[in-house]
């Protein structure tokens, strides 16, 4: 069977394309995840640094934030001051952790599709300041490259593999593919299907309770994931404890 190497990744050149918006806008970092119609289904593909990093595990794991709010409404959205309570009202969980990050400034990009943006590319600065015209245009400009690189990068995946069935295949099994994304939140919805087999329920719920429980502990959703898939920690463990 053929398996995912370096040059035909789906993700293959997306890294540069952050790593430039973020010289070209003036913004301290920058994060680019794939979303789905599932709040749950939500894929980290790059993030510049450990502070980018955050801030989208954050809005995953909260589920609110602009680049929630840039995929569904499929607009940018612009907040150049996050302690700005008008601005941040709809997430205001969200904007008070972020500003503890020491992020007072982000901007989300929806990622263009034919009906729907697959992603979002996201902008954060340490101080609260507004992109000037160039810098929007080219933010802009960088989200819509993103997505024409994407969908050059899946017809060479699909020539790769011979058919748009085994691409599907390969992406989904192959343990490749999630090494070239160190970002993967693979490991969340394994630790997902674990916990909905511990406490009976359906996966998407599952997540969701990984979510909720990370959050509650302020702990990283990717860890507690760990720690579940090592078995070192169990929901259903929690669930009894608060039963009793």
């Amino acid at each position: 069977m053929k398996s995912f190497s370096g040059d035909k990744s789906l993700f293959s050149g997306l890294g540069a394309i952050c790593e430039s918006v973020v010289r070209q806008t003036g913004a301290d970092g920058a994060a680019l995840a794939i979303l789905t119609a599932l709040p749950q289904m939500r894929e980290l593909v790059y993030a510049t640094d450990t502070v980018a990093q955050r801030l989208d595990e954050l809005q995953y794991t909260l589920g609110e934030g602009p680049c929630l709010d840039a995929y569904l409404n499929d607009s940018p959205q612009t907040h150049p001051e996050l302690t700005s309570v008008p601005q941040t009202s709809r997430w205001p969980t969200f904007a008070a952790d972020a500003a503890q990050l020491g992020v007072h400034a982000l901007f989300a990009f929806p990622i263009p599709d034919e009906q729907h943006p697959m992603g979002v590319l996201e902008l954060y600065r340490r101080t609260a300041s507004n992109l000037t015209k160039d810098e929007y245009a080219w933010a802009s400009a960088s989200a819509a490259t993103i997505g024409g690189r994407l969908h050059s990068n899946w017809n060479d995946v699909v020539s790769h593999f011979g058919s748009t069935e085994s691409a599907m295949d390969a992406m989904l099994d192959s343990p490749a593919d999630e090494a070239e994304n160190p970002f993967s939140r693979r490991q969340i919805h394994v630790a997902g299907g674990m916990v909905a087999v511990q406490l009976g329920i359906d996966p998407n719920e599952a997540v969701d309770r990984l979510r909720a429980y990370s959050y509650a502990c302020g702990r990283s959703i990717s860890c507690v994931a760990a720690d579940i898939i090592a078995r070192r920690l169990t929901l259903k463990d929690q669930r009894d404890s608060h039963d009793d």
